[in-house]
């Protein structure tokens, strides 16, 4: 019978083997499929974005930098854009004020009125000045805006994104951080864009601080869209990369996929929700945000279909008219 348990030993043996080798491969891809995820690229600062920071005043606004530190100690980097009624406004805050006039179906604020603040959060791999171009309109119809770099992005610190997870509480920190700059900041409502729209839906969860929000292109599921990128990308071999991507992703950073769901924060929110989703948006497709709809425990909930919209130039495809349904909503809920 030696002969026998030599075999079971040799075979133990093998099966040891392989198993530790399986295991290395599968921590391998996970380490690397995880660093994909969150490891993002940062944008740099653009001529346009100089001009602003320059003179502020000739696009209708004053212009205040502050930093935070979130809850594990990065710095945050963010502006306070408030309406100057004596400075000029810019082209599109002309623009969207004469939209809203023509529309006729909320009371266009004086140009010294201002009717609260929006917070505005910005997309993977941009950073805070890119919401510039549409705080010129917000700004023009009486909102303060308040801009920030998401951590990892812009001039943030941090070295990971972890699409809501932590940002949620660090937009709430921007937020303090901005009430001790320039005071009380009145009604606030939520703005973002794509990540930034995601990061927004989480923050309202179980929170009462804000009025209302208004979400471009927000993903549903973290856990969803890695699983339909993977299926684009990877065909069958999704299936060896995304459960051990996520494995190592809680083990790394302390966080797994499906804790930034947008959808499961939508169940439990019942402030007024506006998305805007472009038809054609094959980065983040349209039923994400048909999805989260359904979910919104809103009464007043809506969804603004831009047809012919894409990912990147959504609100710009959707033209004043958006921007122009965008600032009635913040009128209509945030002041009445």
């Amino acid at each position: 019978m030696a002969w026998f348990w030599k075999i079971i030993r040799v075979f133990l043996v093998l099966g040891i083997a392989f198993g530790s080798i399986i295991s290395l491969v599968a921590i391998s891809v996970g380490w690397w499929g995880s660093s994909r995820l969150v490891e993002v690229g940062r944008a740099d600062l653009e001529e346009a974005h100089r001009e602003v920071y320059a003179q502020p005043e000739q696009f209708g606004f004053q212009l205040e930098r502050f930093d935070v530190s979130s809850a594990d100690g990065l710095t945050l980097k963010a502006c306070v854009l408030t309406p100057d009624p004596a400075a000029e406004l810019s082209a599109p805050g002309r623009r969207v004020r004469k939209e809203i006039s023509l529309r006729n179906r909320v009371d266009l604020p004086l140009r010294n009125e201002i009717r609260g603040t929006i917070v505005m959060g910005h997309g993977r791999e941009g950073r805070m000045e890119h919401n510039f171009a549409i705080a010129k309109r917000f700004t023009a119809v009486g909102f303060r805006c308040v801009l920030f770099d998401a951590r990892a992005h812009g001039e943030s610190g941090g070295e990971i994104c972890t699409y809501g997870f932590f940002e949620r509480e660090d937009l709430r920190r921007v937020i303090a951080g901005a009430e001790e700059k320039v005071g009380d900041l009145g009604p606030v409502g939520l703005f973002g864009v794509s990540l930034g729209g995601a990061v927004g839906l989480q923050a309202m969860d179980g929170s009462d601080d804000y009025r209302c929000g208004v979400f471009v292109s927000p993903f549903a599921s973290l856990n969803e869209s890695a699983w339909r990128v993977a299926e684009e990308k990877l065909g069958a071999w999704r299936f060896a990369v995304v459960p051990p991507t996520d494995v190592v992703l809680g083990w790394r950073h302390g966080f797994r996929m499906i804790e930034a769901a947008p959808v499961a924060s939508a169940s439990r929110i019942d402030e007024p929700v506006m998305l805007v989703h472009g038809e054609e948006d094959e980065m983040v497709p349209i039923t994400d945000s048909e999805t989260i709809l359904k979910a919104l425990e809103s009464e007043a909930k809506t969804l603004r279909r831009v047809e012919g919209g894409d990912h990147h130039a959504v609100l710009m495809q959707g033209g004043d008219e958006l921007y122009a349904e965008m600032c009635e909503f913040f009128l209509q809920h945030m002041w009445g």
